[in-house]
């Protein structure tokens, strides 16, 4: 198993560029490990700082699109998130069935409350800071 591992490095002026890299390790234990060690050694290289470092493993997902699947057609749900921030969860190629005749988005439709739900308190995925949504405000086709 390999992991996908992302470095986001800071210069003194607060900019960021971020690096990816494969790493070989089997476990995980291990590729922290080893990220650790390729930081400590580039920090020996470079005068950037380093802000944070991401490893993930990359999966192959198989879903066929629709038939008429058009990327660029996408909706948007204006949510509040816990911090009472707002924030703008985007769904690209959303299917006409989510949407109400004057192009906004059902809110009340059963696939998209059980897709927000995902982002929610119960959820197991967090948005933006690691904030969950505590409310959609309404929901709208970008344009």
């Amino acid at each position: 198993m390999a992991f996908e591992v992302g470095i986001q490095f800071l210069d003194d002026y607060g900019r960021t560029t971020t690096r990816r890299f494969q790493n070989t390790e089997a476990l995980i234990a291990d590729a922290l490990a080893s990220v650790g060690t390729l930081i400590t050694d580039f920090l020996m290289t470079s005068d950037l700082g380093t802000m944070k470092h991401d490893i993930a493993v990359r999966t192959v997902c198989d879903n066929a699109a629709d038939t008429g699947a058009n990327k660029d057609v996408g909706g948007t749900l204006h949510c509040v998130l816990d911090n009472a921030k707002l924030y703008p969860l985007k769904i690209p190629g959303i299917k006409p069935s989510m949407l109400n005749t004057d192009g906004s988005i059902d809110l009340e439709n059963a696939a998209i409350t059980t897709y927000v739900a995902n982002f929610e308190t119960a959820g197991k995925f967090r948005v933006s800071e690691g904030n969950w949504v505590v409310d959609v405000l309404y929901g709208e086709l970008d344009g």
